[in-house]
């Protein structure tokens, strides 16, 4: 089956927001503005740290963007994490900023008493959490802050978005951190007399055009066909054949399961057969069944 043509990728992907602020001229004050939002005053961009963001190479995983702020005065360290929300990478960022915290805090003759230390956690999709925007701090149960100088800031786009539309957040007060989710269209109405959202399509068009992202059933394919070839290779090395078929399968269920329920998830809203979706998660028709029916998918088994 030939792959769907490429989607136009939106910045809330953690790759391509890396690449659209690493962007020359107009990447600094994009990240500034959102930045600002995210942590309710005015920011002032003093440097990435030099080797956490994209390169430009559009396929190369960057699992960190730390950058340094200033901020009314005081300087800020800040680790930024766009994900699809779950309750795993809470715990991975929390692994990140606690690492980043002490990595930094005690440079010098000193603890850093000073500086102050931010996560800023963008989570899109669902989430079980009612909230939009909340800090988080190492504190006692009566509230008395371990340290005054680390927190974690998270926000829940989805939860942003319906309280926006319902008049209980004002979205001029978000509208570069929304901005992120808007696909090409949208994008294109949203504050057409913004100044920074204008420059910002520009350099994600740029962005889109420029490098060749791969889409999620390009995606699959890659991985199930590295995963069958290195526990192909595994099992030669060792000489058992048996190691060839647990390889296999533990790459499945431990690397591909998520994904290959998302490719399935983007297949059937595209109205494509299961003998089709079938073809390109490299499953059986019964398979796919299968997976839809745990996974409560809509679509025509039968078609």
């Amino acid at each position: 089956m030939k792959i769907s043509e490429k989607e136009f990728v939106k910045a809330s992907r953690d790759d391509v927001f890396k690449a659209v602020i690493g962007y020359p001229k107009y990447g600094k004050k994009i990240l500034e503005k959102i930045l600002s939002q995210a942590l309710k005053k005015e920011v002032k961009l003093i440097k990435f740290f030099n080797n956490e963001i994209s390169k430009g190479i559009a396929n190369e995983r960057k699992k960190l963007l730390d950058v340094l702020i200033e901020v009314e005065g005081g300087y800020v360290n800040v680790e930024i994490n766009l994900n699809d929300y779950s309750k795993a990478k809470r715990i991975r960022n929390f692994n990140y900023i606690t690492s980043f915290y002490s990595q930094n805090v005690r440079k010098g003759d000193m603890y850093d008493i000073n500086s102050e230390y931010i996560q800023v956690n963008l989570n899109y999709g669902k989430t079980d959490h009612s909230y939009t925007y909340k800090s988080f701090y190492m504190q006692s149960d009566d509230h008395e802050k371990y340290v005054d100088n680390f927190k974690i800031v998270e926000i829940n786009i989805e939860n942003l978005k319906v309280a926006c539309y319902n008049g209980e957040e004002r979205e001029e007060e978000y509208k570069y951190i929304i901005m992120m989710d808007k696909d090409k269209e949208e994008l294109s109405k949203y504050y057409p007399n913004d100044k920074i959202i204008k420059e910002f399509e520009y350099v994600l068009m740029k962005v889109n055009e420029e490098f060749n992202w791969l889409t999620p059933e390009e995606d699959e394919i890659l991985l199930r066909n590295t995963e069958k070839e290195i526990s192909y290779q595994d099992g030669v090395k060792n000489g058992i054949e048996q190691g060839i078929e647990q390889g296999i399968e533990q790459g499945i269920e431990q690397g591909i399961e998520k994904n290959t329920i998302d490719v399935i998830k983007n297949l059937i809203s595209k109205n494509l057969s299961l003998n089709d979706i079938a073809d390109v998660v490299n499953l059986s028709v019964d398979e796919v069944k299968n997976i839809i029916k745990e996974q409560n998918l809509e679509i025509d088994l039968n078609k």
